[in-house]
């Protein structure tokens, strides 16, 4: 509700407000079951390299802002989960007729539960070419018994990961965020022998309980084996892989390099409910200078890594390339074709402020000059710098407009095939 006396009501305030603020004590105001809880955290710094080699130190809390959805992993042959028919990547949508969409209220459900049985509805996907996010669902019905509550703890369990465990001992089911879903044939993990089902359990020797959190470490010791271990149907494996490297010249000329860790789990999100914002004109123009001020930045850089040799001129574009961008943002919706449009607008905007003669910027460094000199400049000199202005303008729409056709270079000899043809 507010970090350090400062109301949010949205989940990038919260990712903003912990990004700015490594290592320091955060004071936030949270409403948890009604009621309003106060917490204080320190956000863990974090270094990120993004793009044109500008290195950040970022506050991260480790949050997110969405409800893992009711997929169900099943560990083991020996469980009533089993025995009903369900099956790992299972997607409950109901309890006794009762509507679930996030697997917290599974857990909540199944846990107050004292050994009678319920009828599970759910949906199994099955992948269209390996592709979990586009798969087809066959809807089925489980009769499930979970095992009765121990005689020492007749009473549901408050916290989330003692109904979770719970849950597991009793029923069988836990959450499908550990579970892979996806393994590509012929990569080191393949080759380790991870499949599709399998639970992974330890990371270099560390337990591991979320997904995300697991990447992160791999991303992070890129360059070196990792320890796996992981269970199928409840029986210890485990093996040693080294994520793929990844190295290519973009089309702007740039060497670029990465690692890729293709192996994926299955883990949707349960459908959210907005929380209104109460001053959406005062957020908007705030998000907009926010933004603006990101993208001169970036732009800013981007101009110095050019004049520092680091970023080829190859990087300049034209007036193609402005027409790519604008259609493919259109064909992803109106507010990535506005973004576009406005990044283009900042973009050309401190162009004209670049201190060239016959831009603006170039007028601005002549009024300074003036101002210095305080009288005005001769004018033959204004003559020969608007020509010498004029010269450098020409040439870097030459060279934008070269390496606009250079890029496409191969659809538009394409297209004029197929025209002449």
């Amino acid at each position: 509700m507010s970090i350090d006396g400062i109301a949010v009501s949205s989940n990038y305030e919260v990712h903003r407000a912990a990004a700015k603020s490594a290592g320091k004590i955060l004071k936030m105001v949270v409403e948890r079951d009604g009621k309003t809880v106060d917490v204080a955290i320190a956000p863990s710094d974090e270094v990120k390299v993004r793009e044109l080699d500008v290195v950040e130190h970022v506050g991260q809390i480790g949050v997110v802002a969405h409800y893992q959805a009711a997929v169900i992993g099943v560990p083991r042959q020996n469980t009533p989960a089993y025995a009903a028919g369900l099956r790992t990547g299972d997607k409950v949508t109901a309890v006794n007729g009762r509507k679930v969409d996030r697997f917290i209220d599974l857990t909540a459900l199944l846990s107050a539960n004292r050994g009678e049985q319920v009828v599970l509805t759910f949906v199994r996907p099955i992948p269209l070419g390996g592709a979990w996010d586009l798969a087809v669902f066959e809807p089925g019905l489980a009769t499930l018994t979970p095992l009765p509550r121990p005689p020492d703890n007749p009473n549901p369990a408050e916290d989330a990961d003692a109904r979770a465990a719970d849950v597991l001992a009793r029923a069988g089911i836990e959450s499908a965020d550990m579970y892979v879903a996806f393994v590509p044939e012929g990569s080191s993990e393949w080759k380790a022998g991870l499949r599709a089902g399998d639970r992974i359990t330890t990371l270099d020797g560390v337990p591991q309980k979320l997904w995300y959190a697991m990447k992160e470490e791999i991303r992070a010791g890129a360059d070196k084996m990792h320890e796996l271990r992981w269970t199928r149907l409840g029986e210890p494996m485990g093996g040693s892989f080294q994520i793929r490297k990844e190295e290519w010249d973009d089309e702007l000329g740039e060497h670029q390099v990465r690692y890729v860790f293709r192996t994926d789990h299955w883990m949707p999100n349960a459908p959210d409910a907005f929380v209104p914002n109460p001053s959406p004109l005062t957020y908007a123009i705030r998000r907009g200078f926010e933004e603006t001020s990101s993208v001169v930045k970036f732009i800013g850089v981007g101009f110095l890594r050019i004049l520092q040799g680091r970023v080829s001129l190859s990087s300049v574009s034209g007036p193609i390339t402005m027409y790519d961008i604008a259609g493919q943002a259109g064909a992803k919706g109106t507010t990535y074709f506005v973004w576009a449009m406005a990044l283009i607008s900042v973009n050309l905007g401190l162009i004209n402020l670049l201190p060239i003669p016959v831009l603006d910027g170039g007028h601005l460094f002549f009024f300074l000059v003036e101002a210095v000199r305080r009288r005005p400049l001769s004018l033959r000199v204004r003559e020969v710098a608007s020509l010498v202005g004029m010269v450098v303008l020409v040439a870097l729409m030459l060279v934008a407009f070269k390496n606009d056709v250079e890029r496409r270079w191969d659809v538009i000899v394409a297209q004029v095939r197929e025209i002449f043809a």
